[in-house]
């Protein structure tokens, strides 16, 4: 009871003290709980997307530290795409800078796709035209993406750092697109050989639809 007592009376008697240990336990508490809810949000977000455009397979490489570092050759994405009742949509997916007109820069997620990638199926041009086979430099904004950085069809968006005696990270807006999958409206899609060019990455993922009434096993390896 002495030991009670004692830490009773400590506790009041400083109370400034008590009462700020109080306040950040409780904001402690808070923050865990807010980033266990954000990353179920995501995790929910990510699964709705994927259900919504039929993909049944999510292809990866192994030993990486992350999906965005995977890095398939051509001839595995062929190799996948040879298998009966499959059909295939590789990209590639990163990062990258955006340079400002002010010299600031934000980083973005870009996403390159073939013409005939399956993730066009839901996406709706806002303004604009989709992409084209034999597009070089061009790119479709995610309508956030459009509004932050004050971007329209015609506009000129950088990737990477600005070089003026370097046009090759210059890309045209030809669209602005809306999507039902969240995180794609804040990024930008171009062609995937324009993509591997900026990252120095092939293809970081295979998304795969599969027939429901066949049974699939491959030895493809990467």
């Amino acid at each position: 009871m002495y030991f009670v007592t004692f830490l009773t009376k400590n506790l009041l008697r400083r109370r400034t003290r008590t009462l700020l240990t109080v306040l950040g336990l409780a904001v402690a508490v808070a923050a865990v709980v807010a980033m266990a809810a954000v990353g179920t949000n995501i995790e929910q977000a990510v699964e709705r997307s994927f259900d919504r455009r039929r993909v049944d397979l999510i292809v990866q490489q192994a030993g990486r530290s992350g999906g965005l570092n995977s890095d398939f050759g051509d001839a595995f994405v062929e190799k996948a795409r040879a298998i009966p009742g499959v059909t295939v949509a590789e990209g590639v997916v990163n990062l990258i800078d955006v340079t400002r007109p002010s010299g600031s820069s934000d980083q973005v997620m870009i996403q390159g796709w073939r013409a005939d990638n399956f993730g066009y199926d839901d996406i709706a041009i806002v303004s604009g035209r989709g992409l084209r086979p034999g597009d070089k430099q061009k790119v479709m904004l995610g309508r956030t993406l459009a509004e932050n950085l004050k971007k329209a069809v015609g506009d000129t968006v950088v990737f990477g750092r600005d070089d003026p005696d370097d046009p090759s990270n210059r890309f045209e807006v030809v669209s602005v697109f809306s999507s039902p999958v969240v995180f794609e409206q804040g990024a930008a899609i171009i062609p995937i050989e324009d993509a591997r060019a900026l990252t120095g990455m092939r293809v970081t993922g295979l998304f795969c639809r599969m027939r429901a009434s066949r049974r699939f096993t491959s030895g493809i390896t990467s």
